[in-house]
This record gives C-alpha cells, sequence and structure tokens, in this order.
C-alpha cells in the first residue's frame, strides 16, 4: 500500500540551519539560563572568603556557541567568585545534576 509521498529525502543543509537559528539559540538559553542562575545563587550564598574583585559580575553565565551543523548552549564560570565556588564547592556541578 502506498502512502502517495514518494521517497523522502533529509535536506541537511535545512536541518542544519534549524539547528544553528535564533529560535535553536533561545530554546537553549532558557535551559541554560536556570542552571546559571542557580549556580550563582549558591556561589554567592557559601561562606566563600576572599578579595573578589569582581563581585559585581554573576558567578557563572549561560552563553550560546554556534558551531559548523549546530549550536549549544554552555555555563561558564564568569568570575573569581565563580572559580573558587566550582573548584571548593562544585556549585555548577550540583545545579546541573
Amino acid at each position: 500500500m502506498g502512502s502517495g509521498w514518494g521517497r523522502f529525502r533529509v535536506d541537511r543543509a535545512g536541518v542544519s540551519n534549524v539547528f544553528r537559528s535564533a529560535a535553536m539559540q533561545g530554546a537553549l538559553m532558557s535551559v541554560a539560563r536556570p542552571v546559571a542562575a542557580s549556580a550563582s545563587a549558591a556561589a554567592r550564598a557559601s561562606d566563600l572568603r576572599g578579595p573578589f574583585g569582581d563581585d559585581d559580575r554573576s558567578p557563572f553565565a549561560a552563553r550560546t556557541k554556534v558551531l559548523t551543523h549546530t549550536a549549544v548552549a554552555v555555563v561558564d564560570v564568569n568570575s573569581t567568585r565563580g572559580a573558587v565556588a566550582q573548584a571548593r564547592d562544585h556549585v555548577l556541578d550540583s545545579a546541573n545534576h
């Protein structure tokens, strides 16, 4: 029984364009931002002591990176407080799970 559609071929360039699109980047950021916010809140709430000269910056930040065929969202350390909190307490690891 035929479906009337014939053979189906994936347009790889079209798929790549969808994966790298602004809409996809927005969807990825909607997942990454809460992780960054949770890790940043945990880093600020920790009992870290020290001269953190960049305390006005968020400890962790979310960003997207567009690659050749897709885009990914990452949460990176954004300040000294974030780096120390991640090294000592693994706050980003905890926020991600």
